[in-house]
């Protein structure tokens, strides 16, 4: 998984318990089902309103790739860009 993805998913979180508990509230207050069902339906019944399926599809694939861990081939990388650097000097 991705460090950064993580660390959103903390800050989020953090930031919904710390605002609900700054305002008085407590956590039973956040599982509240109905709530719940209106701001998750809203949002993705607009994002469906707003967006063609085949990029709601790629946003799906990419939404999945931000919690996945990929090894990256640096080496792969710099030595494709060194090729580049020879060709063009």
């Amino acid at each position: 998984m991705d460090v950064l993805s993580l660390i959103g998913l903390f800050v989020a979180l953090t930031a919904i318990v710390g605002g609900n508990i700054v305002e008085g509230g407590t956590l039973s207050s956040l599982l509240n089902i109905s709530a719940f069902m209106i701001v998750i339906g809203g949002t993705v019944g607009a994002a469906f309103v707003q967006t063609p399926m085949h990029q709601f599809a790629s946003a799906i694939r990419m939404f999945k790739k931000a919690f996945k861990y990929t090894r990256h081939d640096f080496k792969h990388g710099q030595d494709q860009i060194f090729q580049w650097v020879v060709i063009y000097h």
